[in-house]
């Protein structure tokens, strides 16, 4: 029997060759599922599979051959997905896994490089490719060698990381050895001046410490990266004079930043090169002091010039002590020795005990820009002080 559409197209019944319409789906006669051209192999199990269940459930006669074909293609999925399974462990350590690893190991979660001018920054694996690798089927064992970049905020090193894995029937591809090889380093910012203590400093090509610390300074950077230099200004305006300072770092492959010119401490920096104001020697300078008011003792020092080419003082001294009835006066042109800051001039007594008047004396002055002073040593002299400290009259 025929069944023709309207366009006299039919399918026939591959089991009894029976004529349907291509709308029908199954035999009428065998019950065999009709294919159709536009059917997909999917499409087809399927019906296959549920003409086979229908005709199971309504006791008709079983198509076994139908039965078999789709369990065949259930035994093929499954023997598709433990091949599958299989070769994982035969094609060695999956890729995503081993960067996942590198990512735990202590040289990217604590760092290769340890200084003490920048601080500790987390590192993060920018890149991993596999140089060359061994993976040892019947042994378990998957020897891979990478090539690795890590990163932080002041440093990028590269490194050659060796990862032995062996393979566990409970928990597949273990990473048991590794063995990390570091290869360069290079500076991405110069050094935190933050982690730079600023702190003693002395005059120049003077063995005498001016100042424990610096109040009021301010740090400019200039960095360098390609030479691997970072230098470090300091400037700090003090009382009459500024102190400039320079200090020079140098990359280190193995310890990042480093640098001489440093105190004992090894991050306070000293500050060699003083800029003195020597227009603040000029003035008049007073001392005064009553004892008991039995008697005095007063020292006046009037500077009016200083002569920055010669270095030349020119002034005025004068000393008096009712005690002593001594008086000794002096105008005086004298050199400033610029390395003890000092002037040495001579003095006569113009008054006083017959033994003392018209004695000659040799006085000698030290200037304290700190305290913008100046005063007298003598065997008191210890911790700084003057013995006679002569101030500023406003």
């Amino acid at each position: 029997m025929e069944n023709e559409n309207k366009r006299g197209e039919f399918i026939v019944c591959p089991e009894c060759k029976s004529k349907y319409d291509v709308q029908t789906e199954f035999c009428t006669f065998c019950g065999c599922l009709l294919e159709k051209k536009e059917e997909n192999l999917s499409d087809k199990l399927e019906k296959a599979y549920n003409q086979a269940y229908n005709e199971t459930t309504d006791k008709r006669p079983m198509n076994y051959k139908k039965i078999g074909i789709i369990a065949a293609v259930v035994v093929c999925i499954a023997i598709i997905v433990t091949v599958i399974l299989s070769n994982s462990k035969h094609t060695g350590t999956p890729m995503n896994k081993i960067k996942a690893d590198i990512g735990e190991l202590p040289v990217v979660t604590e760092g290769v490089i340890e200084c003490l001018y920048t601080p500790f920054s987390s590192y993060k694996v920018d890149s991993v490719e596999i140089d060359k690798r061994q993976t040892n089927v019947e042994d378990k064992e998957d020897i891979v060698y990478c090539n690795v970049g890590i990163s932080n905020e002041y440093y990028q090193t590269e490194l050659q990381i060796k990862l032995v894995y062996n393979y566990y029937d409970d928990g597949g591809w273990i990473l048991d050895e590794h063995e990390t090889v570091r290869k360069t380093t290079v500076p991405l910012r110069g050094i935190d001046y933050k982690m730079l203590n600023i702190g003693s400093y002395k005059r120049e090509s003077c063995e005498e410490w001016v100042n424990p610390t610096l109040a009021n300074y301010t740090i400019s950077q200039e960095t360098d990266l390609t030479n691997g230099v970072d230098v470090v200004y300091i400037e700090s305006p003090e009382n009459n004079y500024t102190v400039y300072s320079s200090v020079t770092f140098t990359f280190d492959q193995k310890y990042g930043w480093q640098t001489s010119n440093l105190g004992n401490d090894s991050i306070a920096a000293v500050v060699y090169d003083i800029k003195l104001d020597y227009d603040a020697l000029i003035g008049t300078f007073y001392y005064y002091k009553e004892f008991g008011g039995a008697f005095f003792s007063k020292r006046e020092l009037k500077i009016t010039s200083y002569n920055k080419d010669t270095n030349m003082i020119e002034g005025q001294y004068i000393y008096q002590n009712t005690y002593s009835d001594d008086e000794y006066t002096a105008k005086f042109k004298a050199p400033l020795d610029t390395r003890e800051l000092s002037i040495e001039f001579d003095t006569e007594c113009t008054c006083g005990r017959s033994s003392h008047y018209g004695h000659v004396e040799s006085e000698t002055l030290w200037y304290d820009f700190d305290n913008d002073c100046w005063g007298e040593r003598d065997r008191a002299w210890y911790q700084g002080k003057f013995y006679y400290t002569l101030e500023r009259t406003k």
